[in-house]
């Protein structure tokens, strides 16, 4: 009788290790030894390999990360820019062997925004950065969209080697003169 018992637990503790649930926020990615078995986009019961196969869940929801830095106009105005992206994962299995953490692929994009957004400024003349203005003398404004329009295009063939897709970049600046 106790072995039964014993058999019995066994089994359960293999069938509670063997299946998993997925939420509809969530990729499932499946690996063995790190190297990705498969991935799963599809919410509710799932099965895996007990003690081999692992599951690491990436969100499917659009990300918001913020990005604060001075670029200088072709007028040699400095500009504190603070730029919101919006971003998520467009592909889960590179997103995650390019991405060893949130943190990191929220650093990848800052630094791909703001040397896209240096590179665009300095070709810029302030009175073209800026929308529903053409006074360059005015202190806080909105960056115009279609400058970020050109600064994402480039910028999403960069990220997508990640795994990562740009929805949207918001930006104000505020001109210091020299």
């Amino acid at each position: 009788m106790k072995k039964i018992i014993l058999f019995a637990i066994l089994l359960i503790y293999l069938a509670s290790s063997s299946i998993f649930s997925l939420d509809e926020k969530y990729y499932g990615v499946i690996t063995k030894s790190d190297e990705i078995v498969r991935v799963i986009s599809e919410p509710g019961l799932h099965i895996k390999v007990p003690f081999k196969h692992k599951v690491h869940l990436i969100h499917k929801s659009m990300a918001i990360t913020e990005a604060d830095f001075e670029v200088t106009s072709t007028e040699k105005n400095i500009l504190h820019v603070k730029a919101r992206i919006f971003w998520e994962v467009s592909d889960p299995a590179i997103y995650y062997i390019k991405n060893p953490s949130f943190d990191s692929s929220r650093d990848l994009l800052r630094k791909f925004v703001v040397e896209d957004t240096k590179r665009i400024f300095a070709k810029t003349a302030a009175t073209d950065l800026f929308v529903g203005s053409n006074d360059p003398k005015k202190e806080c404004c909105e960056i115009n969209p279609t400058i970020f329009f050109k600064a994402k295009e480039r910028i999403n063939k960069l990220s997508g080697s990640f795994g990562i897709k740009i929805r949207r970049i918001d930006a104000n600046a505020k001109v210091e003169r020299p």
